[in-house]
């Protein structure tokens, strides 16, 4: 039996306001939680804090979801410092992503592209104009995507969302079309879709030692555009 592995679909979301005249929230801060994170830069923790929201019924896996905070640990934080400054979120849920506020209008629908009868109620992740989603216990490979980390993943997406300087850019639309077949050989939703790429190649990057020096030694243009942005000074 062949195993269906979901893409993630990016969809600029709006946030209800009636969610929130009805009292309901988008989730915990982490600095609420009492979860240990594993860094050894406490300015990391401090953005974390920030950065992460978390289920509201304080019943979630918690050991999952620590390993996710702390997978996101491993991004940059000229990069988690971007993300804060700009009041985005990232939220790690139970359930299904459509029972999640921004994502209720998506209940029954199927994904751009999509033609395997799944719809947004089997997506583990998602991402909106300034929230990325991801199941809690959803991250590895065949948890109902493909991706090479879920939560890595959905961060790209909000990062490149709303990093205005790759927005229109031609040369990382260049990139793109040069690396995204040699990246992903095989797999055309990423190279159809700009926005795709660059969140896989961002959990790439930032997932471990092995993945990265993929990106570096396959697509040493992605590799150097994301190590360049790491070290922008309009991040800092």
């Amino acid at each position: 039996m062949k195993k269906i592995f979901i893409l993630f679909i990016s969809i600029t979301l709006i946030l209800s306001i009636q969610d929130y005249a009805e009292g309901k929230t988008l989730g915990v801060s982490l600095v609420d939680e009492n979860l240990k994170i594993e860094t050894n830069d406490k300015y990391v923790g401090v953005l974390l804090g920030e950065l992460i929201l978390l289920p509201d019924d304080n019943n979630y896996d918690k050991p999952s979801a620590l390993e996710m905070i702390n997978t996101l640990s491993q991004i940059n934080p000229t990069i988690l410092n971007f993300l804060t400054e700009n009041n985005l979120k990232v939220k790690l849920f139970n359930g299904k992503l459509t029972d999640e506020p921004s994502f209720q209008n998506l209940k029954g629908t199927v994904p751009r592209g999509w033609n395997n009868g799944l719809t947004w109620d089997d997506v583990p992740g998602g991402c909106g104009p300034t929230l990325a989603l991801a199941k809690i216990g959803a991250s590895q490979t065949g948890m109902g995507h493909s991706s090479v980390n879920l939560e890595l993943h959905e961060v790209g997406h909000l990062f490149e969302r709303n990093y205005q300087k790759l927005r229109d850019n031609m040369e990382y639309i260049q990139i793109w079309k040069e690396e995204a077949p040699k990246l992903m050989p095989g797999r055309d939703y990423f190279s159809d879709y700009q926005d795709e790429f660059f969140a896989e190649a961002f959990a790439m990057y930032y997932y471990g030692s092995n993945t990265r020096e993929v990106v570096k030694q396959v697509a040493p243009n992605t590799y150097s555009l994301i190590s360049d942005i790491e070290n922008s000074p309009v991040l800092i």
